[in-house]
């Protein structure tokens, strides 16, 4: 009896010591569970802000790409305008040099005019000299003969030497004369050289400003005619592309192959990172993808090429401003209509762990923002359907995104199972607590029980007992029965006892 009392207290202290454990983890439990939630709403409210920003990143490339792009135009308008108009500075200013040095010519040629005029009138004036000296000369000779004839032969050899010192002085001042107009000639002759040398450097500057200019127009002219050549080709080859693309099919098969372009472009391998035109059996019928691409951690996209610019190659053929823009607002239409029509076959439903989302692949960006710029609720209309739109320049950053976002949503899955597993553990410690309780109610009952029964032993049985001992003369003692200590009380929460009673219903 002794032992079982022992037992039984030992197991009630054994009891007790494991719902205190139990509760000091249920604690710490609890504790965790809200820490790990906060956790969960802090990483859900990081990745709504990651897709804001994602979005805003692409919406600033897409703002970017378009000012780079009207940026590169102004930029080259502006140097061909420089080009043009240093030419033309150039060329004005080789005229206006010109025009200077005709005027110096003309000054020039005035000058040597006036000086020959002045030198044909000096040469007019030493003739009438001469012609008047040779005149002279003859009265003399008469006069002479005549005095000769009159004086002797002593006035005639004076009168001989008067005339030829009037001579040698009329031939003095004759070469005086024309050394002075000589002096004057030479300043001219000089100047004039001069003025001939400075047109030829100007006729060569000429040349070589015209041989650089035309060679420079004949370059603008190579470069033209390469860019009209380019341009040409491909015109022609728009237009076979055009021809080609008019049928659906085709463009149809178009897209599937810059899809296939793009994949194979960032290093992914077929069959390995993506498997094309997969076929699926559902309870709708069968269903089969362009394409499913792995992302990691087991998951994959489903991307669907989509041309839907048959309108768009129409617009370009447009006679006018009001065809065209007629022509892109059904391309924007049929953009619309093909969103509904991916949306409605709900390809993350299809057994590839997708995220629930289909991305629709345009094989070209053109087509995208055309469709946007007539209508730009169209990217957020996409998002409600749980289409997500992407051309080739955006393909890759957007599966990267899916792949973090998807990331983060199996990280708050698993701490969502944490939690759930931790409701669960505190609902059965809670159950383990109730049988606890009940069994503590029990030995209590137990112990009262005991502690009546070695009452009424030690009142009524035992002293009968010593006494039949006394009479007969013996020394044995019956020991005493020790009374047992109640079990002791549990604080046990109110509201895992309900859980008990309702648990226990």
């Amino acid at each position: 009896m002794g032992v079982v009392v022992v037992m039984v207290v030992v197991a009630g202290f054994a009891g007790v010591a494991g719902f205190v454990i139990g509760r000091s983890r249920v604690a710490v439990a609890e504790e965790r569970a809200q820490r790990e939630g906060a956790v969960a709403e802090q990483m859900r409210r990081e990745r709504d802000t990651a897709g804001d920003l994602a979005r805003q990143e692409r919406d600033t490339a897409v703002e970017q790409a378009r000012k780079e792009r009207d940026a590169a135009v102004e930029q080259a308008r502006r140097e061909r305008d420089a080009a043009v108009e240093e030419a033309r500075r150039e060329r004005e200013g080789a005229a206006a040099q010109v025009q200077a040095l005709q005027q110096q010519v003309r000054e020039a040629g005035a000058a040597r005019a006036s000086a020959e005029a002045e030198l044909v009138a000096a040469r007019e004036r030493f003739a009438e000299q001469v012609a008047l000296l040779r005149e002279e000369h003859t009265v003399r000779e008469k006069i002479s003969a005549e005095v000769s004839k009159q004086v002797g032969a002593d006035l005639i050899k004076r009168f001989t030497d008067l005339n030829d010192q009037r001579a040698q002085a009329t031939a003095r001042e004759m070469d005086q004369r024309r050394e002075s107009i000589d002096a004057l000639v030479k300043p001219v002759s000089a100047a004039m050289e001069k003025v001939a040398e400075q047109m030829q450097q100007v006729e060569k500057d000429r040349i070589r400003a015209h041989a650089s200019l035309t060679e420079q127009m004949q370059q603008m002219c190579a470069v033209t005619e390469q860019s009209r050549a380019a341009s040409e080709e491909m015109r022609k080859e728009t237009q076979r592309l055009v021809q080609a693309l008019r049928r659906p099919e085709a463009r149809g098969q178009w897209g599937e192959k810059q899809l296939r372009s793009v994949l194979e472009a960032a290093g992914m391998v077929d069959q390995i990172n993506f498997v094309a035109q997969q076929t699926f059996t559902t309870e709708e019928g069968v269903q089969r993808p362009d394409m499913v691409v792995q992302i990691g951690g087991g998951m994959s996209v489903v991307i669907d090429s989509k041309a839907p610019f048959g309108a768009f190659i129409e617009a370009q053929d447009a006679r006018d401003d009001a065809e065209r823009k007629q022509r892109l607002s059904a391309h924007a239409t049929n953009v619309r209509r093909h969103i509904d029509q991916l949306a409605k076959k709900e390809y993350w439903r299809l057994p590839t762990q997708s995220p629930e989302l289909v991305v629709m692949f345009m094989p070209s960006d053109v087509f995208l923002f055309a469709a946007l710029e007539q209508d730009p609720s169209l990217w957020a209309y996409a998002e409600s359907k749980k289409v997500v739109l992407t051309t080739p320049s955006a393909l890759m950053a957007l599966l990267r995104s899916i792949a973090a976002v998807v990331r983060q949503d199996a990280a708050v899955a698993n701490l969502q199972k944490t939690v759930e597993v931790c409701q669960e553990m505190t609902k059965r410690l809670g159950d383990f607590v109730g049988h606890l309780a009940k069994l503590r109610t029990n030995l209590d009952k137990t112990v009262t029980s005991f502690n009546e029964a070695a009452g009424s032993l030690e009142r009524r049985v035992l002293p009968q007992a010593r006494r039949v001992n006394e009479l007969q003369g013996k020394q044995d003692t019956i020991p005493e029965i020790p009374v047992a200590h109640a079990p002791r009380q549990l604080a046990i929460p109110s509201e895992v006892t309900d859980a008990d009673s309702t648990s226990a219903a």
